[in-house]
């Protein structure tokens, strides 16, 4: 159904040659499966992050039941991965925690799922041409959006490496995936890359190499490509080339959605805290502690007997939204006001202090002001003026005395 290559290579930085990179190729019951990580938080740190959303991703998909839902199971094996690189964070910072970067996608016969978190990319090589399939999370992409730079001045602003959305930053962290699976066909080839290959490697460079070799090839010359022209940092690329089409019903299905995902910009997203990507971008004066864990690297065992089944219908929790609330409870108080109102109207005209009963009628009334009063007094009209003076106020009758 596909071949697959994954390359990975510490770059040419002396600095960075301990690799904060990890990848994966996986054959699943739902499909096959590739994922780039790129991690963060400072060699080890970095590294444990990376190899941490890994294994939680395949563990996930090896965990699944049979039966379930491609697109559902990759959502929620990214959620799993974030849990798992936050855990590594606790005791920790806010701004010292190690993360990570994903992309990874499904390929099945329905069509191709792509998921994605951070600077991580996906790009599609078909008919001739190569499109970037997924939109980085990150502040120049942002100002892109906003038409603050151009595509060309983001390469070279000052903050390139800063992203806003990273696993293991915020527990509520969750995958963006396309809107629908792409309809691949025969000979489409998906490059996913950290951003080691896609800062220095143009996709007319991808293009060219992809369509001229076999993945394994592929890979290979594209790291090569990066390292040569500086590989300033870890380079990690899989090409996952599709040898049968997606079947009829999800292709046309999809199509459509395929199409606006290529050409049309995701909406803007709501501005974020930078994520610092590596030791040298945390705060000046502070240095970002190594995540302990296994530095072995592997992957956990496959399921094993009385493994739980994954929670397929668990949604990320919620983010706070206090405006929300404050209005709603606004709403509420006032509906209760007002239905309290409504009642003392409602018991005034029916109670017999207020009500004339049935077959009589209320005596005319005239209306007296008393002298000095400042008050209406209501009188019968067959009141006697020594009624009428008993009727007035108590202090206007003691002020005549």
């Amino acid at each position: 159904m596909v071949k697959v290559a994954l390359k990975t290579d510490p770059g040419r930085d002396p600095e960075k040659q301990v690799n904060e990179d990890a990848c994966v190729h996986r054959e699943t019951p739902f499909g096959h499966l590739v994922v780039v990580c790129d991690g963060m938080g400072g060699h080890v740190g970095g590294r444990e992050a990376s190899n941490a959303a890994i294994a939680a991703i395949v563990r996930t998909f090896e965990l699944a039941p049979p039966g379930q839902v491609g697109r559902a199971l990759l959502e929620l094996a990214v959620t799993r991965a974030n849990e798992a690189v936050y855990q590594l964070g606790v005791g920790f910072a806010e701004s010292e925690r190690p993360g990570s970067t994903v992309v990874a996608v499904l390929v099945h016969e329905g069509g191709t799922e792509i998921a994605h978190v951070g600077d991580s990319r996906c790009y599609r090589v078909h008919d001739g041409g190569i499109v970037q399939l997924t939109k980085d999370h990150s502040m120049v992409q942002q100002l892109v959006d906003l038409g603050a730079l151009t595509p060309e001045q983001a390469k070279r602003h000052p903050d390139a490496n800063r992203i806003t959305r990273a696993l293991g930053t915020d527990w509520s962290e969750h995958a963006e995936l396309l809107p629908a699976p792409v309809a691949h066909v025969a000979g489409d080839t998906f490059v996913l890359c950290s951003d080691g290959l896609s800062d220095l490697v143009e996709p007319e460079d991808m293009l060219r190499i992809v369509s001229s070799a076999p993945p394994e090839q592929a890979a290979a010359q594209l790291v090569e490509l990066a390292n040569a022209r500086g590989g300033h940092d870890n380079v990690t690329v899989a090409v996952v080339r599709t040898e049968t089409p997606a079947r009829e019903l999800g292709a046309a299905r999809s199509s459509e959605a395929s199409v606006r995902s290529e050409t049309m910009p995701l909406a803007v997203t709501e501005p974020m805290r930078p994520v610092a990507r590596t030791l040298d971008d945390a705060p000046s004066g502070r240095t970002v502690p190594m995540a302990a864990a296994s530095s072995s690297g592997e992957l956990p065992p496959s399921r094993s007997t009385g493994d739980p089944e994954p929670e397929l219908d668990r949604e990320p929790p919620p983010r706070r939204n206090r405006v929300g609330l404050f209005v709603g409870l606004l709403f509420v108080l006032a509906g209760l006001g007002a239905a309290a109102y409504a009642y003392v109207l409602h018991e005034r005209a029916e109670h017999p202090k207020h009500r004339p009963s049935l077959g009589e009628t209320e005596p005319a009334s005239a209306t007296v002001r008393p002298e000095g009063a400042g008050v209406l007094l209501p009188l019968a009209a067959s009141a006697t003026p020594e009624e009428a003076e008993s009727l007035r106020p108590l202090h206007v009758r003691d002020a005549g005395r």
